[in-house]
């Protein structure tokens, strides 16, 4: 099959991330993967893609404080980031441990945070990731008349 389109052709752009898992009882092993710390377009970030339903439910009342604890660890990742490079973030730091550092082929922050949950995590917020990519999702009454079209 071949295509006229020159852009179908080019490659999407690599970017280096590395997983961050939560260890929530130390010393038991069982690791969540809670976030990533990413070079994506030439900018370090830092993304929580664990969901809050299953911080509430293991937290109860003090999953509030578990999430500021989460959010302050990808703080101190992006920091650390920034200062180094990303290469050089596979420590442990405020009870989150960096996973391999890994690249990968991804067209927009959204595409890698949908990579590495489905990689890494079933706790992650696909819903919340969806939620990104809306504008380019069709409209119900689109997808209502193309159905109504191939049934007739």
């Amino acid at each position: 099959m071949q295509t006229n389109n020159p852009k179908s052709l080019e490659l999407a752009p690599r970017c280096a991330w590395r997983p961050l898992f939560w260890e929530p009882v130390a010393g038991t092993g069982e690791r969540l993967m809670v976030g990533l710390v990413h070079d994506f377009g030439g900018e370090t970030g830092t993304a929580r893609i664990i969901r809050d339903d299953v911080l509430d439910a293991l937290y109860g009342k003090a999953a509030d404080g578990v999430r500021r604890l989460l959010e302050q660890a990808l703080q101190m990742y992006l920091a650390a980031a920034n200062a180094s490079s990303l290469g050089s973030v596979g420590v442990s730091m405020m009870g989150l441990h960096a996973g391999d550092l890994r690249e990968t082929e991804v067209r927009s922050l959204t595409e890698l945070l949908h990579v590495a949950a489905l990689l890494y995590s079933s706790l992650a917020n696909m819903d919340k990731l969806d939620e990104l990519d809306e504008a380019d999702a069709p409209q119900q009454e689109d997808v209502n008349r193309r159905f109504s079209t191939e049934v007739r």
